[in-house]
Parts: structure tokens; sequence; C-alpha cells
């Protein structure tokens, strides 16, 4: 276990997947100071220190959420509530922050321990410190969903819908390639979970009981989380485009 600012997370978790570090706990770089700095400190420091920030209680699940329109958002939270341990939800503008933000005073009450917070588009690199910072990340399109491989957590894909479902090609062969180390049920949660995200309504033999899906992939982080962050490893393993272009060209020309 060790304990990083959160400027140097991108480090650590750069090596964390060829290490034996299993725990990292994240604080921000103004609260390594003392109350009373007996040495002068820049006043953005002091600043930063000073202003309130919520903390989630011990053993929250995390998840963030970015999606597109179709997404089952609120079956999603009401399937958060029904977990029987606290839940925070971090949603980037967008659809689902939409979503959250309009639910009324009474469906937050009724959300029970699940705490929805909605904060503004962010750039790369912030948008990267969420996703590490997330037990669970739902993402969608392409950009994020890079990003969410990277980051080596658990993570669901809202694929972009093609015509005559030719988006489910692409996530069907994709799910095929990325479950194929995980054990057999945690292998089953995670296409579970993903085909009911998509609404697998559109196809037949394909899993449309999010709340279900949700409880199993849940039940099985520890196994998804190991696995995500050996996937996140092999990536960070393999050449750039600059580089698999240069060798792709040279083999050519042999």
């Amino acid at each position: 276990m060790i304990v990083a600012a959160d400027n140097l997370l991108p480090l650590v978790e750069k090596v964390r997947a060829q290490t034996a570090i299993e725990h990292v706990f994240v604080v921000r770089y103004a609260e390594l100071l003392p109350e009373e700095p007996t040495v002068d400190v820049l006043p953005e420091l002091l600043a930063m220190k000073r202003e309130p920030r919520a903390v989630p209680p011990g053993g929250a699940l995390k998840v963030s959420l970015f999606t597109y329109e179709k997404a089952p958002v609120e079956s999603l939270v009401d399937a958060c509530a029904r977990l029987g341990k606290p839940v925070w939800i971090v949603a980037p503008e967008g659809h689902a922050a939409r979503l959250l933000a309009s639910r009324s005073e009474d469906d937050r009450e009724r959300c029970g321990d699940v705490e929805m917070f909605v904060v503004p588009f962010l750039p790369q690199d912030r948008y990267d410190e969420l996703l590490w910072a997330c037990d669970v990340n739902f993402v969608r399109g392409e950009d994020s969903f890079v990003r969410a491989q990277w980051a080596g957590r658990p993570f669901a894909w809202h694929i972009y819908p093609q015509k005559e479902g030719a988006h489910w090609v692409k996530l069907t062969a994709f799910l095929k390639r990325y479950t194929a180390g995980l054990d057999p049920a945690a292998a089953t949660a995670a296409t579970a979970l993903w085909e009911a995200w998509n609404d697998g309504g559109e196809v037949p033999d394909v899993s449309t009981d999010l709340p279900a899906a949700w409880r199993a992939f849940v039940a099985r982080r520890e196994s998804l989380s190991a696995h995500a962050r050996a996937w996140s490893s092999r990536l960070q393993m393999q050449p750039d485009l600059a580089e698999a272009l240069v060798n792709h060209a040279s083999d050519l020309l042999k």
C-alpha cells in the first residue's frame, strides 16, 4: 500500500501493474501539508487545503457515468440503490448528467445510500483522473472507451448505435477478446452487463435484465479488477502506432 499525491497518480498507475502494489490511497497535494506550515507555502496550495471537499464513506462503490442517449441510466441508479452499500455516481456533463440532475428530491431520498454528482465536461487529463479514482467506469464511443482500458478499472462500454445493428458485431467481437482471460462467471457477468447497458432488447438471446446483471458484475468486481489491470498492462507493452507502422513498412521492404 502507498499514499500518493493526486498529481503523481498517473506515474503510479503507469508502473502499478508491474509491482506488488495492491492499494493506492490518493490525496490532494495540499492535504499533505501540516495544519500550520512552518515554511512559506504557495497561496494556491493553502486555498486548496481549506477548500471543502466531499469524501465518500468507507467501502463506497465509486462509479463514473458517460453515456449516449439510450443508456438505461435510471435503471442503473435504482439497481445501485438495491446493492445495500454506499454508491457514489459521478457524471460529466452529458445525457447521464442531465438525468441525474433532473431527479427530484423524493427520487433522491428513495435512492438510499446512492449519492449523485454532476461535474463539468472534463479535459482529457482530468477525465483520466476520474477514471482512476472510480471502481467501475461506464464509458461511450471511442476516446473514453480507450481511456477506460488504459485506466485498468472494470468498465462497461456504451457503443455508438449503427443501422441494422452493425454495432453489435463490434461489441460482441471486443467482448469475446476482452473476456478471454476471465474466469467463466466473471466473463458471463461482464457480457451480461454490457449487453443490458446497450439495450439488448434489439437482439434475440441478449440479456436485458440490467439490475441482475449489475448485481452479478459488482459481486465479481475483485476478479474483474485484476483482469482490467492485467489487460491495461498488456496494452502498455505493445508498440505505439508510429513504431508499429515503421515495423510493418520494414517487413514489407524485406
